[in-house]
């Protein structure tokens, strides 16, 4: 019987140990693949338009304002001209009621003068009869006329009354006037908030006419035109597929097993494939909200199937990288642990400085 070789119960543990002090060794880094994305604008018309010439071709490179398209819109034009008439229309309106007012004004005040001035003119005769009489009295009597005091009591009475209608008409003239002058007013304030109204509309029509002209949003490159000359389209419809020059982002996915390695506001570094001089810095802005196949693109063994978690990367827009080109994202755990430290170093500093408070 051959005896047992108590060598073989260290070989697993050692193995173990190398395993554990390689992932170690090359754990200081987590790496995993992506592809970079251009950010891709579907630009649309939200009403209803027909294409009436287009400018450019699928892969043009276009700069930011370049005109693309000009559309029309159906009676677009009519609606301007209907628009600018009726604000012509409540402007000579305005003209014609506050001439109108204005002269009904003119009248009433030269009425009110005359009237007002036949009425005195009757006062003043009966106060010189009345002045007459008391002169008369006071020849044939030689007394004081204060003692005569039935003395022309009816041209008295009369003056009385003349004193009183002069009064109420006055002020009957003075309401009337008021009235209109109120009128004249309320009426340019009215006409001013539906002239503003209109002109308000004829500058959003003005600037759809504008909008008939589709222009690029920044630099890039035009990608599908979903539309011929001639076609009618429908509003929200996309008309052309337009794309920025560079990639300004990434799209990644982390192995199931190192989803706590990354976090949103990571830095990490983006190289290409092709070209792994080529090193750009990119930040962590989003993660997926669940595990799900990885591409076998971005597998590390293509041909075994890997599960993990989307991860969306920022990077500048100057960069070499093509669309859709493999890039490998690298992220410094190291860096990761700092951050977690320090995190627990300030907790723990926030906390000692409470108690001592």
């Amino acid at each position: 019987m051959k005896s047992f070789n108590y060598i073989y119960l260290l070989v697993i543990p050692l193995a173990y140990l190398l395993f554990w002090m390689g992932q170690q060794a090359s754990g200081e880094t987590a790496f995993f693949y992506g592809f970079a994305e251009n950010k891709e604008t579907e630009i649309s018309h939200d009403q209803d338009v027909m294409v009436s010439e287009l400018l450019v071709d699928p892969g043009e490179v276009v700069q930011k304002g370049q005109e693309l398209m000009i559309v029309d819109r159906y009676n677009l034009e009519k609606v301007v001209d209907q628009a600018q008439t009726e604000a012509d229309r409540i402007r000579i309106n305005e003209s014609v009621e506050r001439s109108r007012i204005s002269k009904d004004i003119s009248i009433l005040e030269n009425e009110k003068t005359s009237r007002l001035s036949e009425i005195a003119q009757q006062m003043a005769v009966l106060k010189e009869d009345i002045g007459q009489k008391e002169k008369t009295y006071k020849t044939l009597l030689g007394k004081e006329v204060s003692t005569f005091q039935n003395v022309a009591t009816g041209e008295k009475d009369e003056l009385k009354k003349l004193e009183i209608q002069l009064e109420a008409e006055r002020k009957q003239y003075d309401l009337e006037l008021e009235k209109l002058k109120h009128q004249k007013t309320l009426m340019g304030k009215e006409e001013a908030v539906m002239l503003k109204k209109v002109n308000a509309q004829i500058d959003y029509l003005k600037e759809e006419k504008d909008r008939l002209i589709v222009k690029a949003p920044s630099d890039g490159i035009i990608g599908t035109i979903h539309v011929r000359a001639g076609e009618f389209v429908s509003s929200f419809n996309t008309l052309i597929s337009f794309y920025e020059r560079n990639p300004t982002a990434v799209k990644g996915y982390v192995h199931e097993s190192m989803i706590l390695e990354v976090q949103v506001g990571d830095s990490l570094t983006v190289s290409s494939i092709n070209q792994p001089d080529n090193i750009i810095l990119g930040q962590v802005i989003g993660l997926g909200t669940r595990i799900v196949e990885i591409p076998e693109r971005l597998r590390k063994v293509p041909e075994h199937k890997t599960y993990g978690r989307e991860v969306l990367i920022s990077i500048p827009s100057k960069n070499p990288l093509l669309q859709k080109e493999k890039v490998l994202l690298n992220l410094s755990k190291q860096g990761s642990e700092n951050k977690e430290k320090t995190l627990v170093e300030n907790k723990k500093s926030s906390s000692q400085n409470s108690s001592m408070k």
